[in-house]
């Protein structure tokens, strides 16, 4: 496992990691995660999200460019925004709070890829777990 970046500021933390499985397909050279928690998100300041939508594209395009081989998952919180990505698609088709699908996992993978399954919360954590299978 190799942690690629870190990012934090007031409305946006990010993390990048590098993994390379040693039973993987030969397709998926590695596997890269880059977990987001976007606070912003429900801001009526269209600025400040703009923003921060722009600087997760900048992370994902510069990881894409880098890593050009590897398969990438985009997780995380990303309260209740829809992240246009034409080379992702999003995996995460139930409720995760509230009736709302706040956590969000994009995948460099066809649509359709993994079953979506709702579990109950980890500890004390206000957001329902997703299981997802291939």
């Amino acid at each position: 496992m190799t942690l690629l970046s870190t990012h934090t500021e007031p409305t946006l933390e990010t993390m990048a990691v590098k993994v390379r499985p040693y039973w993987s397909p030969r397709e998926i050279g590695c596997i890269i995660f880059l977990l987001v928690h976007a606070i912003v998100f429900g801001s009526t300041d269209t600025a400040v999200v703009r923003e921060t939508t722009q600087q997760i594209y900048n992370q994902i395009d510069s990881i894409e460019q880098n890593n050009p081989n590897c398969t990438l998952y985009v997780l995380g919180d990303f309260n209740s925004t829809q992240l246009k990505l034409p080379r992702l698609k999003q995996q995460v088709n139930c409720p995760t709070r509230n009736g709302k699908t706040l956590d969000k996992c994009y995948v460099s993978v066809k649509a359709g890829s993994y079953k979506c399954t709702r579990l109950p919360p980890l500890g004390n954590s206000d957001h329902d777990s997703v299981y997802l299978i291939p």
